[in-house]
């Protein structure tokens, strides 16, 4: 009985003992985070800037354009009565970037060169004349108004303008063409027609007869075409009877150059009566082609 006592005794402990032994250990309290200060930013040397391809670092590119300029006049008797107006449209030569800034200097400077400079003065310096008819406005109105209203005659204002009609760019061709209105008091208003022609690359102004190798050859070829096209057309009763030989006693011919062809103009008068008007006519390339110096050839395209 004792021995039985004892070895329960001893199973009993052994248990125990065993129970401790598989309670899992607490965990231990975390050490704390070690206290680190935020690195610092690391100091470099800037690179070196690097050359830009703006117009700051080079010369900007400024192409010719063209622009219209317009001034106005109205002029008054010392009445206030208006007794003339005038408005003049003038192409103007400028130079402008690839932006579109219009050059406003008088210096070669940002690109542009002095030969630049020096064609756009001499075109504006040429077109900015006014009129074709060289005439006082302001003093033929006064005296026109003194003598009709001394007369007892009403009296309209006079009216001078000149309108940009055409121009055209090849190249380094420039062609302008303007005409003029004038009502100077007569019995009808009266027209005309004006034109330049610009090398840009030259700077210089040029006629059609300087183009031609052979002038009189190329000028009886332009003739032959008029006096065709006035043969063929519906008002050549109204022109002078000896329209011909005045076409062919024409020193040269002012000229406009177009894209498919050039215009050929006369003044009021010239051919016929003041219903026929400004005669103009359209000469193809093609009349011309075979008379032109190797410069008017690469300058006409």
């Amino acid at each position: 009985m004792k021995r039985a006592l004892a070895l329960l005794a001893a199973l009993t402990m052994a248990l125990s003992l065993f129970a401790c032994a598989s309670q899992p250990a607490a965990p231990a309290a975390p050490e704390p985070a070690p206290q680190t200060q935020p690195a610092a930013p690391a100091q470099t040397q800037p690179a070196p800037a690097q050359p830009q391809d703006t117009p700051a670092a080079q010369d900007e590119v400024w192409s010719y354009a063209l622009r219209t300029e317009t001034t106005t006049n109205e002029y008054k008797a010392d009445d206030g009565t208006v007794i003339a107006t005038s408005s003049y449209e003038q192409p103007v030569l400028v130079l402008v970037n690839a932006s579109g800034e219009e050059f406003a200097g008088s210096t070669p400077e940002r690109g542009v060169t002095a030969e630049q400079l020096a064609a756009c003065k001499k075109f504006n310096d040429e077109t900015g004349s006014t009129g074709l008819w060289t005439i006082d406005l302001e003093a033929e109105a006064k005296d026109q108004y003194a003598f009709k209203s001394a007369e007892g005659i009403e009296m309209l204002p006079l009216v001078d303008e000149v309108t940009l009609e055409d121009s055209f760019r090849n190249g380094d061709l420039l062609s302008v063409l303007v005409s003029d209105y004038a009502n100077l008091g007569g019995a009808h208003p009266d027209y005309g027609v004006r034109g330049w022609n610009f090398d840009l690359a030259k700077g210089e102004f040029f006629t059609l007869a300087e183009l031609a190798e052979q002038p009189e050859a190329m000028k009886q070829a332009i003739t032959d075409e008029i006096v065709r096209q006035i043969g063929e057309s519906d008002m050549a009763e109204g022109f002078y009877s000896d329209y011909a030989e005045l076409i062919a006693d024409r020193d040269f011919f002012e000229a406009f150059f177009g894209e498919d062809a050039l215009t050929v103009w006369f003044q009021e008068y010239e051919l016929g009566p003041h219903a026929i008007g400004v005669p103009t006519f359209e000469i193809p390339y093609s009349v011309i082609s075979g008379y032109l110096t190797g410069y008017g050839a690469a300058l006409l395209g």
